[in-house]
């Protein structure tokens, strides 16, 4: 009994636990840390910001078809989304980068089942036309189902695309995508449970930014398309690149907010 109190304790200082429906921050994070979500309220429309600053804070919009759900492996309550709508968070600032300025996203996901395209984190102006911004997503069947990463101005003539050579499952994962500020595919990398994904770039050609004025969303894209069916939580946003160091150790860690 002491020594589960004293690891839940080093846990918490470490910043690797979470207690479910908690609001988790901690001064020790990692200083490049942007935003982060645990998605482990459960209950409401309300996915707080657990980051140091805590101001963007995410709504689940009320036509979503979401629910709380005790996911294996994710603790907690989490979100679950099942193919309709998404969640929005707050500052359009803090998460809208030019392409000059290096950052990482991150996310644990279990997929219900694969085939389609399906959104984790994004900014892309979808209803816009020209697609600008930034999506961290899971390709679909016909472009291999691995781990996607755009940086769009103009899709396709002024953009990254990446697609990672390994098809994801319906597992839980941690996906990460880093990237340098370069405007090349050199500078990105993607990760799938701590591990560096080789991939191929359809499109390799940014000259502009790609700053979208949108908000992050979750689970879908801002004009509804590309939704995600699965569970999805502890997403962050650093404006640095992660070193493969601190994301093997943020994976072998277990989710939670870093």
């Amino acid at each position: 009994m002491i020594r589960g109190i004293i690891l839940t304790a080093l846990l918490l200082l470490s910043g690797q636990y979470t207690p479910a429906g908690s609001v988790f921050t901690h001064s020790a994070l990692n200083p490049c840390l942007v935003s982060a979500w645990a998605m482990n309220e459960g209950s409401g429309l309300t996915l707080y910001d657990t980051s140091t600053g805590g101001t963007n804070t995410a709504t689940i919009n009320t036509g979503a078809s979401v629910t709380w759900q005790s996911n294996a492996g994710l603790p907690g309550t989490t979100p679950l989304w099942n193919g309709t709508g998404y969640a929005l968070a707050t500052s359009t600032t803090l998460t809208n980068f030019t392409g000059t300025t290096p950052f990482s996203v991150t996310a644990w996901v279990k997929l219900s089942a694969l085939g389609t395209g399906e959104t984790f984190i994004s900014t892309l102006d979808a209803s816009g036309g020209t697609f600008r911004g930034w999506e961290l997503s899971k390709a679909n069947t016909a472009d291999g189902e691995g781990l996607q990463f755009f940086l769009i101005n103009t899709y396709s003539s002024n953009t990254l695309q990446v697609q990672g050579n390994a098809a994801m499952t319906t597992g839980l994962s941690y996906v990460v995508a880093t990237y340098d500020g370069s405007r090349t595919s050199a500078g990105i990398k993607l990760y799938i449970n701590g591990a560096n994904q080789s991939f191929s770039a359809p499109v390799n050609s940014l000259s502009a930014t790609i700053a979208s004025g949108l908000p992050v969303r979750f689970g879908a894209r801002n004009n509804g398309s590309s939704e995600l069916t699965g569970a999805l939580a502890f997403a962050e946003v650093y404006n640095c690149v992660l070193t493969p160091t601190q994301i093997t150790t943020y994976n072998a860690a277990g989710p939670g907010i870093y």
